[in-house]
């Protein structure tokens, strides 16, 4: 048999099996429901084995519906059926899946499901606009996507920190440094002494920040950490930025705290 994802036209239709000719009528698409929402639904009826001779089929046919049907050879087996045609029409104002499925919005008293629920169907095909808008004082459209407002500072520093970053000397050599810092990325290279690891790290003023050494930090990229060390200052001439680049390092680095 054939699937559809889309409505084909209703009437008599004259199919081929693997050896006759037949006769189907296609019904009218039909809405069909459930609790989780609604379906597009149609209906294939066979009805009969017409003939093995395509002629024949053809002239059986015009007797019964002049020239009002069509010929469809992809309806090739000998028994009806239905098929989904179009997308699922979620309902929009209900729990689809989880603790509270088939549950309505209104009837549950439990904000931060809510907030959970709307972080796993946001931007797919179960969106809700119904509970968008119960959360909408708490929804910014930051980036093309809707986020909690209390995530939209993080999420600005984040691409700040990303994207805008400034190399050179901050502070004082050997002066203690605490801030607030973001790890932007990990790499390890050789040197005449043996292996190091190369932190890079930036602070909310887009400074880069180093640590340069065998000591592992526990820190996920993108992770914000309170770091604490002592300041080196570095001055070397860069093949890749082909000038004389000025970093600045901590030495004994020290994670004091990690942002929730």
């Amino acid at each position: 048999m054939k699937r559809y994802d889309s409505v084909e036209p209703s009437g008599p239709v004259m199919g081929k099996a693997s050896q006759y000719w037949t006769l189907w009528i296609v019904e009218e698409p039909f809405e069909q429901n459930s609790w989780y929402g609604s379906q597009m639904m149609q209906y294939f009826n066979y009805q009969q084995n017409l003939s093995m001779e395509k002629d024949s089929a053809l002239e059986k046919m015009k007797e019964r519906f002049g020239d009002d049907f069509r010929i469809d050879e992809t309806l090739n087996s000998g028994r009806s059926y239905s098929n989904a045609v179009g997308s699922i029409k979620y309902k929009d104002d209900i729990y689809l899946f989880g603790r509270y499925k088939g549950q309505k919005f209104d009837v549950v008293n439990d904000h931060n499901y809510e907030k959970w629920y709307y972080g796993q169907v946001s931007g797919t095909e179960k969106d809700s606009e119904v509970l968008k808008k119960r959360l909408s004082n708490e929804l910014v459209e930051f980036d093309g996507e809707f986020i909690w407002l209390d995530d939209l500072e993080d999420k600005v520093m984040k691409l700040y920190e990303e994207n805008f970053h400034v190399r050179g000397h901050i502070g004082k050599e050997g002066q203690e440094y605490t801030n607030w810092v973001r790890l932007r990325g990990v790499r390890y290279i050789n040197t005449s002494f043996g292996g190091m690891t190369v932190y890079e790290l930036v602070d909310k003023d887009g400074n880069l920040i180093f640590y340069k050494g065998s000591k592992d930090l526990d820190v996920e990229k993108g992770e914000r950490i309170k770091l604490k060390g002592k300041i080196k200052h570095e001055e070397y001439y860069s093949h890749y930025h082909g000038k004389t680049v000025q970093e600045t390092s901590v030495k004994y680095p020290k994670i004091l705290q990690k942002a929730d």
